[in-house]
Parts: structure tokens; sequence; C-alpha cells
């Protein structure tokens, strides 16, 4: 990657108004052009999303300053984030300035601010205390980020496998289901988001390979209700029950690869992996159902699926989906759980989260 030390522009004062414009025209005379070329390229050949694109920036102004120039890795990873359309923003109080990302999706548990009616999150879990903003905007960026993982970014190419076993109609089933740890510790850092960004989510191509190999062949060439009973029962086997209370000890909702990863999941955990498990090898759309004290899935009608009279189904969009719990071990589609039973559920997502989306 081109790099020079005019590259590293330094904070020249006690962050304020005057320093960060000194800074950012530093950062704006300096060669940077070539270097943000190299990382525009680099980004789509890792497949970064917006996220793994600025937590790729951020590694790179550490690697730059060190680990003690707090104030200008922000301020160098601002300058680059705007440079590259995002429209972000730093604040600054006390000795240090903080970056402040414009992000659509609600995250939950980082300090935020509105500002011109676009939500802010500051890049840190803690801020306390009043903040300035440096109201400077050095360009026309004006894209804020989304926090999607339909595909996940290219890793290591590294695998763990681990064993499930079910039984399905009388039948006993032992797989070997494979992960890539990095994708995993990539996920496990990730935002606090809601559970609509992990009902939309894809798998590292490790997790996608072994699926396919393993799985796919056992639901190919079934009747629809068969082959999403199969999946259903599947769901209900790849870990141990767990809350996340006892799991984490407070709320977290697990990525599809961070399940097939882990030896203990709960209900919000086992609706996301089937959702990828039925857009992916099945080919049918989805959404997720939310009671106050519980989450399950629905699958879309059609294409040879029908609801029964027996079947506990929800409409959504002007079309029918049936119930999919798997967290309830042991039931079938169109099954609910005794503690829902008669309550309605709020649908996750207002739209249709689709295959391959």
């Amino acid at each position: 990657m081109p790099y020079g030390p005019a590259l590293a522009a330094r904070l020249d004062g006690k962050p304020g108004k005057s320093s960060i414009r000194r800074f950012w025209k530093q950062m704006a005379k300096g060669p940077y052009r070539p270097t943000l070329d190299v990382l525009q390229k680099q980004r789509g050949d890792m497949n970064l999303s917006d996220w793994g694109y600025y937590l790729y920036l951020r590694k790179l102004a550490g690697q730059l300053y060190g680990t003690e120039a707090t104030s200008e890795k922000a301020l160098w990873t601002w300058f680059m984030m705007m440079k590259s359309g995002y429209a972000a923003r730093v604040g600054y109080r006390e000795g240090e300035v903080f970056l402040m990302l414009p992000i659509d999706q609600t995250v939950f548990g980082w300090p935020q601010m509105h500002i011109g009616g676009q939500r802010y999150y500051l890049m840190v879990e803690e801020a306390g205390g009043s903040l300035r903003t440096y109201e400077g905007q050095h360009g026309k960026a004006s894209q804020s980020l989304q926090l999607r993982e339909g595909a996940l970014p290219d890793m290591p190419e590294k695998k763990a496998t681990r064993t499930v076993e079910f039984s399905f109609q009388g039948e006993r089933h032992s797989l070997d289901i494979a992960h890539n740890p990095s994708a995993a510790e990539y996920l496990r850092a990730y935002p606090k988001v809601g559970l609509g960004v992990l009902f939309s989510a894809g798998v590292s191509p490790e997790a996608q390979a072994s699926l396919e190999k393993s799985l796919r062949p056992l639901v190919q060439g079934r009747p629809p209700r068969e082959a999403l009973n199969l999946l259903l029962t599947f769901a209900q086997s790849v870990t141990d029950y767990k809350r996340d209370q006892d799991h984490f000890g407070e709320e977290r909702f697990l990525f599809p690869e961070e399940s097939l990863a882990s030896d203990y999941s709960d209900c919000e955990d086992r609706a996301v992996l089937l959702s990828y498990l039925t857009r992916e090898l099945l080919g049918r759309e989805v959404v997720g159902l939310k009671w106050p004290r519980h989450v399950a899935l629905a699958v879309r009608t059609g294409d040879g699926l029908g609801a029964t009279e027996e079947d506990r189904a929800i409409t959504a969009g002007g079309e029918t989906y049936i119930y999919a719990d798997p967290t309830y071990v042991g039931s079938s589609l169109g099954m609910e759980m005794p503690l829902i039973e008669g309550k309605k559920p709020e649908i996750i997502t207002p739209g249709i989260i689709t295959p391959g989306q």
C-alpha cells in the first residue's frame, strides 16, 4: 500500500475547531489519493461491508499511529471515511477526539446524537459528559453506513468442524458442519443490532460449502413441507438451548455463523439460523416473528407449499406465512409453542427477507 510520512498527519495543538481544520488541510495536501484507491480496490477484493470497511480503516490507523495517538487515529479514520463518501463527523472534549458515524440501523448500547436529521453513533461504548461537534464538513460526502452482512467478508481460510446428529422420519443423520473461526470472531465484535439485520445475514464460504455438501442432499427432491421439517429438525439440534443471560450474562443475538460455532443458542439464534437455511437451501422467503418472550420464523406459502387448517399461519404483505419454530423441539411446520399460543406476534422486518438478500 502506498505510504509516506505525510499520510499520517499530526494534530497540532489541543483538539478544537482550529486544530481539527488544520489536520484536515494537512491530510488533504498529502498523498492520500493513491492509498485511498488501493483501499477501495481491496475493499472489493475482500468483499467488505460498510462496517468491515470502517474496521479496516481503523486497523490501518492503528498501524500508522500506534497505540497512543487516539485522537489522531479518530481524525485519520474520519478523513478517509469522508473521502470514501461517508458523511462521518467528529466530536471533541477534554483533549480527546471522538469519531461519529451515520448508521441507519439501530445500534443498542452506544452513545448517539442527531445532527441535521441524521442519527450519529459515537465509536465508543461510553462517552460520558458533554461533547462538542466539529461543524466543518470538508467535502460532499453524504452516505450513511448500512449494517448488512448478507455475504461475509473474505477471511483467511480457516475451518473448524463439529458433528450435528439428529433423527428425521426414523432415520439417524450425523453431519460434519464447518465454520470459519475468523468469521465468527469478526461477528462477535459486531455492533448490537436488531434482529432484522441478522435475519438476512449470510455465512462464510467454509460454512456454506459444508451445508451444501451435507444438508442440501437431504432436502433435495423432497416435497416442500417435508424439506422444511427436515431443516426445522436440524435447527432444533445444532446446539443445546441456553438463555443469553446464562450464556453471556446479557442479551446477545448470534449470527448464523456464530450458531454453527457455538455449543449453545436460544430462540432468536435458532430462528436466525433457520432463516438462512430456508432462504439458501430452499429459496423460500421468510419473516421473523417476535413475542415479548419468544422469537420464531414463518415461511411463505406457494411453490407447492400450502397452509392447512391445522397450521398456525400469519399474513404479511398480502402473503401467507406458516409458523416454523426451531426452539419448540419436536415440533413440525405450522405448530406453535404453548407459551405464545393465541398471541399475535410482531413481524420483525416490515419488508420481506428474500433469498440471496
